[in-house]
């Protein structure tokens, strides 16, 4: 037999060599090994069974699966160690630039204060002059003494040309910020650039509080459509979001250029300025070391003729502006070490008492601005189809000539929409320019602003049953409308006074759900809402404004489950 042919009995030759439990087993394991030697003697080698190669074909496939596993492994850890390493260098070298800006900010504090002592040392040294050549003056005993009361005056120059600044005085930036509060507008991240993003009216006041010194403060006019005021406030006061400059409590405290020219202060209007346009670039300029204190501006580096004098001797720099899309940038705030404006002239000094009365001789040929159409209660006419562009100025002065104004309410801009106003006067007008139509709320009450006299107010006019004068009011324009929809199949075309009266109803409606919620309540169980409501889906889209969406919302609000399910 072929000894090569034997090679798989060594596998089980092997495990028999390893029995020794018995004597049996002992002497079968030395024959075994025995027939092994034999075996070995002639060339024959242990072989495996077919089994037993392919279980150990299968382990080395998954020790080789194993190795690649853990070598993918191990380079993804070496490649994690060497960003860890690199991100480290980065760190360091930030670290160090830091440390480098911190050392050239440190220096440049350094350089800002020697320069502030420079600046300061050449101030004591022009006051030091001034006081040198001052003539002697008797001093004035000081029970003599009376502390003149301060009073906002307007001061006019000659209708000279504009004049562009002689000269560029030396001055130098101050830092400046402004606090914000959340709202319907945009700013950017870098620099002090406003947008509006919602019609509102919005005030923005820098933080700094200007007590001494000439400062000029730089804007840039990026987008301007239809309302933009720059000025100064008392340093104390803040305007609300929503909220107009121009009336109380705020008009008295606050001055500012208009976008249309005007001077406005108190309710006060001065033209002759130029009038303020995208990409303009306006300058103000304060000066708190004069006497009188005062205000002057510049369009495009030209001066203007008219400035303000006697302002208050704490204040802010501000603007307002109100359409979505107006854009404003403040670029800088300066102290000057000498004023840049050329001579002021007080030849021509209006005072606010004095500016009514000149505001009342205008001529007849402002008739155009407006219609006056129709005169609702003793002393209260109703002014419509008044352009979108007249400003609140022009509407004062036209109406002025029929008499004392008491109190003026002109509708907000409704984009190119003709505007409506009530121009309440102090006295009844003639007969002949006033018809014998009267509504019981239009009886010279309004409501200004949220104060304790507001809420008094609102509350005599509920007290004087306004809620039942209003629904009868609502009741006559359905009735009256739905007769002419009835013969004609369509709705008719409001009549502006119609118009006019609802917004103003809406308007009373509105602060009395701010002030009183039980009489809120009363209102929405008269059914008023459903009659707004039905009002104004009876009008063109146009003819609605905010005095009937913001009063309607208010009045939901408080609407009762069946109030809510009717309007489903």
């Amino acid at each position: 037999t072929d000894p090569q042919s034997m090679s798989e009995l060594i596998g089980v030759l092997q495990r028999k060599v390893d029995l020794n439990d018995n004597d049996n087993e002992l002497q079968i394991g030395r024959k075994s090994k025995y027939i092994m030697t034999l075996l070995s003697s002639q060339g024959v080698t242990g072989g495996q069974s077919v089994k037993e190669i392919s279980r150990l074909s299968k382990m080395n496939e998954e020790y080789k699966r194993e190795i690649i596993l853990l070598r993918s492994e191990f380079e993804e850890r070496l490649r994690e160690l060497d960003e860890y390493k690199h991100g480290e260098r980065n760190k360091n070298q930030n670290i160090d630039q830091f440390k480098r800006q911190v050392d050239e900010l440190r220096q440049k504090d350094i350089e800002n204060q020697q320069l502030i002592s420079a600046l300061q040392l050449q101030i004591n040294q022009l006051r030091n002059v001034v006081v040198n050549i001052e003539p002697l003056q008797t001093p004035i005993p000081k029970q003599e003494r009376k502390k003149k009361p301060e009073v906002i005056e307007f001061i006019e120059t000659q209708p000279a040309p504009i004049i562009a600044p002689p000269q560029i005085p030396k001055q130098f930036d101050v830092p400046f910020h402004i606090t914000a509060p959340p709202g319907s507008y945009y700013k950017d991240e870098d620099e002090y650039t406003y947008t509006a993003t919602g019609n509102e009216y919005k005030t923005f006041a820098l933080d700094n509080i200007l007590t001494a010194g000439i400062f000029q403060v730089q804007f840039r006019v990026n987008t301007q459509q239809n309302i933009l005021f720059i000025g100064i406030m008392n340093s104390e006061l803040e305007i609300p979001f929503g909220h107009y400059p121009n009336l109380q409590p705020y008009r008295k405290d606050s001055m500012y250029f208009r976008y249309s020219g005007e001077i406005c202060q108190n309710g006060n209007y001065l033209e002759g300025n130029a009038g303020m346009f995208s990409g303009d670039v306006v300058t103000i300029e304060i000066n708190m070391d004069t006497q009188p204190r005062t205000i002057c501006l510049f369009i495009n580096g030209h001066q203007q003729p008219n400035f303000m004098a006697n302002i208050p001797a704490s204040v802010r720099p501000y603007f307002t502006i109100y359409q979505i899309g107006d854009s404003v940038t403040v670029l800088s705030l300066k102290r000057c070490t000498e004023p840049s404006i050329a001579t002021l002239t007080q030849k021509n000094m209006t005072k606010s008492s004095e500016l009514q009365k000149r505001n009342s001789s205008i001529k007849e040929t402002q008739l155009d601005l407006i219609n006056m159409s129709e005169t609702f209660g003793e002393n209260c006419i109703i002014c419509s189809e008044i352009p979108a562009k007249t400003s609140f100025g022009e509407l004062q002065t036209f109406a002025a000539q029929f008499g004392e104004i008491r109190k003026l309410w002109l509708e907000e801009p409704n984009g190119k929409e003709a505007r409506q106003a009530l121009v309440f006067f102090t006295t009844e007008q003639d007969p002949e320019k006033t018809t014998s139509k009267k509504l019981h709320f239009f009886n010279g009450e309004y409501i200004e602003n949220n104060t304790e006299d507001y809420k008094k107010a609102v509350q005599t006019i509920y007290g004087q049953g306004i809620i039942e004068d209003i629904k009868i009011f609502f009741n006559r324009i359905e009735k009256e409308r739905e007769t002419i929809k009835e013969k004609d199949v369509i709705w008719p075309k409001v009549q502006a006074n119609n118009l006019l009266c609802t917004k103003y109803a809406c308007e009373i409606l509105y602060h009395i759900a701010c002030v009183n919620s039980i009489a809120t309540i009363e209102v929405c169980q008269t059914e008023i809402l459903l009659k707004i409501i039905k009002f104004i889906q009876s009008i063109p889209q146009g003819k609605v404004c905010s005095s009937h969406t913001r009063t309607i919302k208010k009045l939901i609000e408080y609407g009762e489950l069946d109030i809510k399910e009717q309007l489903q």
